[in-house]
């Protein structure tokens, strides 16, 4: 290339502007070959283009241009990293959650004697592997018991429960809440005794077939005595 058009393609007046804008390039393409990790002026050039087109779809995508599309990127970045936080965040305070309202759920059962103590740590186990719909779930199947465990007498450990003249048949093998909860439930003492008997011997293990045998016996005796 002539010096003459050496001059006009770089865009300068003179010999001296067209040297200065030479070392000026050559300064960028080392520059260039640094940040971009390549070997030779061909290889820039070529992720130069590659950089040039992210630069343009970077200001399409966020509508501005230069440092103003830089900026963007990066509260986009700051975003979606609290979004993360926050995500986080909620699913701790939904886990804190559940396990008041599953320790509470567990609670309520011991309670109403649907759940023996010795399945307390069954329940929790349950929770923890499952989660919270399914112990629900397990819980609403327990049987409708509501019949005490066995526990010792206001008579004392060694002496039999006293039996007053008005006290109906089984009376005296239930204590007065038993009784309550047989009276609320509209079970005679007998069939509250017969629950609880069976409560006892299964260690309040009961299935629907054992619940099923004792309303069945439980009819049949009512029809005997009809």
């Amino acid at each position: 290339m002539e010096l003459e058009e050496l001059i006009e393609a770089l865009g300068c007046e003179n010999f001296a502007s067209a040297m200065a804008a030479v070392t000026r390039f050559n300064s960028f393409l080392d520059d260039a070959k640094a940040q971009l990790n390549t070997k030779t002026t061909t290889d820039t050039i070529a992720s130069l283009r590659g950089t040039l087109s992210l630069v343009k779809r970077l200001e399409s995508t966020t509508g501005k241009s230069g440092s103003d599309a830089l900026a963007q990127v990066e509260a986009f970045k700051t975003g979606a990293e609290r979004a993360k936080t926050v995500e986080g965040e909620m699913q701790a305070f939904k886990k804190t959650q559940d396990d008041r309202e599953s320790a509470t759920l567990i609670d309520a059962s011991l309670k109403s004697f649907r759940l023996p103590p010795a399945k307390r740590e069954t329940a929790e186990n349950f929770y923890k592997e499952f989660g919270l719909a399914s112990l629900k779930t397990f819980l609403d199947a327990l049987p409708e018991s509501g019949i005490k465990p066995k526990k010792e007498t206001s008579e004392g450990p060694n002496q039999p429960p006293q039996n007053h003249g008005d006290d109906k048949p089984g009376d005296e093998k239930l204590t007065a809440d038993e009784l309550r909860v047989a009276k609320a439930m509209r079970k005679s003492p007998k069939q509250a005794l017969e629950a609880k008997t069976l409560w006892d011997e299964t260690n309040g293990e009961i299935s629907e077939a054992h619940v099923n045998d004792l309303n069945a016996a439980q009819m049949k005796a009512a029809r005997k005595s009809a």
